[in-house]
């Protein structure tokens, strides 16, 4: 393991035992070393928890640019946005995640979400009926509890649209009938 992936390494091990000061030195001291994507995703997570969500976006952006391909960026990056209070720029995020992962789920609930708080409910609802079908396929392709667990995060969505809560509902009263 070369220096800069150790140093990741024991940041991370700072990270995920709470030490998030110690973290953060690590992180910053790895991107002084050279800018990669996964140094400022994680530096942009710790600061996320620590309550910068104005710097985290700004790091989070530069993962999410350095590496377009992973959702994970670019959802981190709209809850940071969303953080900030910058809603348009958080749909973007969200969005933007929903291109390289068309399959999966966690980037449409999200921008589906953020989409009907934003009072844009029939936008809102596209998203989060595709996020339903993505449940459904798994469901068909025998991963059962997982299309469930995604029916009850689509149901429990918070202030999302009836129809879409009853399609969430249906799908999960299928899945019962089907186990």
């Amino acid at each position: 393991m070369d220096d800069h992936a150790s140093l990741i390494h024991q940041a991370v091990q700072d990270h995920l035992d709470g030490r998030l000061d110690a973290a953060e030195s690590k992180y910053r001291l790895a991107l002084s070393r050279g800018r990669t994507a996964e140094a400022a995703y994680l530096l942009g997570l710790v600061l996320m928890q620590k309550g910068d969500a104005g710097e985290a976006a700004r790091l989070l952006a530069e993962a999410a640019a350095t590496d377009p391909e992973r959702p994970d960026y670019h959802i981190c990056l709209g809850d940071a946005l969303l953080a900030s209070g910058r809603i348009d720029g958080a749909i973007a995020a969200y969005a933007e995640a929903c291109y390289p992962a068309p399959h999966e789920p966690d980037p449409h609930l999200a921008l589906g979400r953020l989409l009907v708080q934003a009072q844009m409910p029939e936008e809102g609802t596209r998203v989060l009926q595709t996020a339903l079908e993505i449940a459904e396929h798994r469901a068909a392709a025998g991963a059962v509890s997982e299309a469930a667990a995604l029916a009850h995060r689509i149901a429990d969505a918070g202030p999302t649209l009836i129809v879409v809560q009853r399609a969430a509902a249906d799908l999960l009263a299928r899945l019962d009938c089907a186990r």
